[in-house]
């Protein structure tokens, strides 16, 4: 089956329609879960709040407090952007990232990152505890 899909590619077929056909027969696209107004996406799991950056920023601080894990780095990563990228480990090495970018003052843009092989429930978990942190608001709340 994979080589009537490749034939396509082969000939100089339409390169767009066929690599989304492969990327189907593969499992690689539609498999973004939406969990509320979060959505998670090979081990990356994206979601807003309403809250500037630099108290996103003080609530992942906290929320990885709680969780007892270890602060690796913080650091401006983007300026033009101006997103900061937060990372952390547990007690197992085992990476978490937290990428925050402000779209205005009271607008945050999230992304907790625990690798393609990563668990989902300890993103969604991380996520939780960061609006925990946040001043409450109906966005924040939860879903």
């Amino acid at each position: 089956m994979l080589a009537v899909c490749l034939i396509p590619l082969l000939a100089g077929g339409c390169i767009t329609a066929t690599l989304a056909t492969v990327g189907t027969l593969f499992g690689l696209a539609g498999t973004a879960a939406s969990t509320g107004a979060d959505v998670y996406y090979l081990g990356k799991l994206d979601f807003a709040v309403m809250a500037g950056q630099d108290q996103t920023r003080e609530a992942v601080r906290r929320a990885a407090d709680d969780l007892s894990l270890h602060l690796l780095s913080d650091q401006l990563t983007d300026p033009c952007q101006y997103e900061w990228t937060l990372k952390f480990d547990d007690d197992h090495r085992s990476a978490i990232g937290v990428t925050v970018g402000q779209r205005s003052d009271t607008l945050s843009v999230v992304r907790v990152d625990v690798g393609a092989f990563g668990n989902q429930t300890v993103a969604k978990l991380f996520a939780y505890r960061i609006r925990q942190h946040l001043p409450r608001t109906a966005s924040n709340a939860g879903e």
